[in-house]
């Protein structure tokens, strides 16, 4: 599923049974982050994976893994295994 702003991706999460999120940091209306933080209050255990282009010093609080953009496919996959236990 894909949802194009933050708020899109809240919801998503509140009508759709979601395995792992996958989230940019700089979205339309809340940023990633913040996103994150609301999917991992419904959902503890939900694997979520941040993305940015932002500049080497972008840090989260929560300790999320972060992939910096661009990046490639095999690292989003290996992020992907390492966080679904696969």
């Amino acid at each position: 599923m894909t949802a194009s702003t933050g708020l899109a991706a809240v919801a998503c999460m509140e009508r759709h049974d979601i395995g792992l999120a996958v989230l940019d940091v700089l979205m339309p209306g809340i940023s990633g982050d913040a996103v994150a933080e609301r999917l991992l209050r419904v959902n503890p255990d939900l694997p979520v994976i941040l993305m940015t282009g932002a500049s080497d010093d972008f840090t989260v609080a929560s300790g999320l893994p972060v992939l910096r953009k661009p990046f490639p496919q095999e690292e989003l996959v290996a992020a992907v295994h390492r966080l679904s236990g696969a």
